[in-house]
């Protein structure tokens, strides 16, 4: 599957160190607090529902509103994929703004 096209599947496409790294970061957490099952199912759930969302085949956007600016969903991820050495963020710009990775390599003192 070419990654670059936007499709619902693609969310499983990844380099295979990136869902060891996730179940790591998701282990840790559950063991440095106790985390109700709820939340457990709740986050996963939400995972998954904004990673589909995400690789839906959208018009391709803009990003004019504040909101695609600074938080994640298919805009900034359809930019991730035609770009793909940038925009890495999912739920939230901060990271490649702070680190000069979004498409352009524009930083937050730089033009939004």
């Amino acid at each position: 599957m070419d990654d670059r096209r936007m499709h619902p599947l693609a969310l499983f496409v990844m380099h295979p160190a990136e869902p060891l790294g996730f179940a790591l970061v998701v282990g840790l957490a559950l063991v440095a607090a106790p985390v109700p099952l709820v939340a457990i199912v709740a986050f996963f759930g939400l995972n998954l529902a904004m990673g589909t969302l995400a690789h839906l085949p959208a018009p391709q956007l803009h990003g004019d509103r504040w909101p695609d600016r600074w938080l994640g969903g298919a805009v900034l991820h359809q930019g991730h994929h035609r770009t793909p050495e940038g925009d890495f963020g999912f739920f939230t710009q901060v990271w490649d703004r702070l680190l000069g990775t979004r498409s352009g390599g524009s930083t937050v003192a730089g033009p939004p």
